[in-house]
């Protein structure tokens, strides 16, 4: 069964997401950085497709853990497919641009917020 991930980009200007449990039995680490991209890594733990839109406006590059090119099919703007076995993971960015040292890293908020939600 085909997944797709989607988020609004929109409204993610400076975002960082680590390890986010997703439909399909996926984990999600994602940066984005002035409104752009800067990196997707998914690490599927059923072994099912995966679609992302990933929001990339120019090239990409699929690449898994190792840094292998990772066959993807475009199935339209900013959305690919690729298939990946159970344990896969596969790292999306910007064409030209390395992978490694994708780590999420802290964001400060853009609002008011409390402590895990919780009153003072």
């Amino acid at each position: 069964m085909d997944r797709t991930l989607t988020t609004d980009p929109d409204r993610l200007v400076d975002a960082s997401i680590a390890s986010r449990c997703v439909q399909g039995a996926f984990l999600v680490d994602a940066d984005r950085s002035g409104g752009a991209t800067r990196w997707v890594r998914v690490h599927s733990e059923a072994g099912v497709p995966l679609t992302p839109d990933h929001s990339i406006t120019s090239g990409i590059d699929v690449q898994d853990a190792h840094g292998r090119p990772l066959r993807r099919r475009h199935t339209g703007p900013g959305r690919i497919t690729v298939a990946l076995p159970r344990g896969g993971t596969a790292v999306v960015t910007p064409h030209g641009t390395r992978h490694q040292g994708t780590v999420p890293r802290d964001v400060p908020s853009n609002g008011t917020w409390t402590r895990w939600g919780l009153p003072d």
